[in-house]
């Protein structure tokens, strides 16, 4: 697999530049979307005997009035070195450049049950200040749980729920 980083870091430089990085997050998410979900677009890009000039029409046609002209070079780029098949895995490496740039974490949160929108936003507020960062969540659900949260961050995980505490229990008690 390719490593994408160096093409969304490129990208990345020119939107904070510009003071467009938001803006051109933005856009390739919406590209990486069209990506997943036209396979048939993705297998014409990667098509070896489809000539680049009728990849490139076909860019044209779907995106140049759509996004931004510096994005929409940035597409021709990719296209004139074979990578615009590539854009999901573009888009993931230009969101860590802009989560690092912008001191956002992304935090993985289980919990037994759906949490509404105020435990979210309570929650939200508690990681940002102990992390010292601006915190996305991804909250999901996993009844296996019992009770209570378990929370997953790049650097740790705080796992408080009635299951892991079970399993610790369970664990003392072979020791014994």
């Amino acid at each position: 697999m390719i490593d994408m980083m160096p093409y969304a870091q490129a990208l990345f430089e020119i939107g904070i530049e510009s003071q467009k990085d938001a803006i051109y997050l933005d856009q390739l998410k919406a590209c990486a979307s069209v990506w997943m979900s036209d396979q048939e677009l993705v297998a014409v890009l990667k098509h070896p005997k489809i000539k680049r000039e009728q990849k490139e029409q076909i860019l044209s046609a779907c995106f140049e009035k759509a996004v931004d002209p510096v994005v929409f070079r940035y597409l021709r780029v990719l296209n004139q070195h074979d990578l615009c098949a590539y854009i999901p895995e573009i888009y993931q490496a230009y969101k860590k450049c802009y989560d690092k740039y912008h001191h956002i974490e992304m935090v993985e949160v289980y919990s037994a049950a759906s949490l509404d929108a105020k435990q979210v936003e309570d929650l939200k507020k508690v990681l940002s200040k102990r992390l010292h960062k601006t915190v996305e969540l991804d909250v999901k659900v996993d009844p296996k749980l019992i009770a209570g949260l378990k929370v997953q961050t790049a650097d740790f995980v705080l796992d408080n729920t009635v299951l892991a505490r079970a399993n610790e229990m369970k664990e003392q008690i072979k020791k014994s």
